[in-house]
């Protein structure tokens, strides 16, 4: 009886190019600096590096990366010395804060919130919610449920 090789080759096939993957995202995060490493393993240390790329402005060079751990995806920029410029975060919804939470409740009194971000940039901290009322809408608010402007604003710069 002559057995079929063609699943064999397959699953050594598929199983090389998840190694040839792997050492792909390995050496992108090799690429980047001891700081950026160390801080991305301090703020998730059971998260792992989905995508990490180099970002240069003038003479500032930036790190954008994705890390997915338990809790979802976080997307941060930070610089070489591993402190973090912006972050963009999931949150539970029964974690926001009960400012953000009672504004939700007075605009959409009928709505369920479907999801939640949590956007910093540098210290300021706004809230990304996703409420389902008849249609999906997007609001973005600050911690004690004021406005909030689209993107994180704030006048400190490089």
């Amino acid at each position: 009886m002559e057995m079929s090789t063609r699943p064999l080759a397959c699953v050594m096939l598929v199983f090389s190019i998840s190694l040839f993957v792997r050492a792909q995202e390995a050496e992108k995060v090799a690429d980047t600096t001891e700081a950026v490493r160390k801080a991305l393993k301090t703020l998730y240390p059971e998260g792992e590096v989905t995508a990490i790329t180099k970002e240069q402005k003038g003479r500032v060079r930036r790190f954008l990366a994705v890390v997915k751990d338990k809790a979802g995806e976080h997307k941060l920029t930070l610089r070489s010395d591993g402190s973090v410029v912006e972050s963009r975060d999931p949150v539970e919804t029964k974690t926001l804060p009960p400012a953000v939470v009672a504004e939700i409740k007075k605009r959409f009194p009928a709505g369920t919130i479907s999801s939640v971000a949590k956007l910093a940039k540098y210290k300021a901290i706004s809230y990304e919610v996703k409420v389902n009322d008849q249609t999906e809408k997007v609001v973005y608010l600050k911690e004690d449920g004021a406005e909030a402007p689209k993107v994180v604003e704030d006048e400190k710069e490089e």
